[in-house]
């Protein structure tokens, strides 16, 4: 899309957020940034957006703190539920553990004869 442009004593560009008519001067446009925003809207792009992203932080806080409440207050029940689940299904636990041993055979085996020597040792 072509920038709408015009000359009266100067050239002026259109700001495409404003609509204002500036002229072309780095007073109101920065090259670097792109010329489809004088250099107030950007300013004004960049307030809104960290004033977003503190406000996301914030919130974002907000809930981990109350997340991690919640998850202390509840710890020991969840632990509590999962033992007595343990102790009601020993079959399933014994398949569990075989399927790691297997899964994880090299591992166990080197920390297993790590122990052996540190007691030796």
């Amino acid at each position: 899309m072509a920038q709408p442009i015009r000359y009266r004593e100067e050239f002026e560009l259109q700001c495409q957020m404003c609509r204002d008519w500036w002229p072309v001067t780095l007073e109101f446009w920065r090259p670097n940034r792109g010329l489809a925003r004088c250099l107030a809207c950007h300013r004004e792009v960049d307030r809104i957006y960290r004033t977003g992203v503190r406000a996301d932080e914030a919130r974002r806080s907000i809930r981990n703190y109350h997340a991690r409440l919640v998850y202390y207050e509840h710890r020991n029940d969840r632990i509590r539920a999962s033992d007595t689940w343990r102790k009601g299904h020993p079959e399933s636990m014994k398949a569990y553990r075989r399927r790691y041993y297997l899964a994880h055979r090299d591992e166990e085996l080197a920390r297993s004869r790590e122990q052996i020597r540190n007691k030796t040792a």
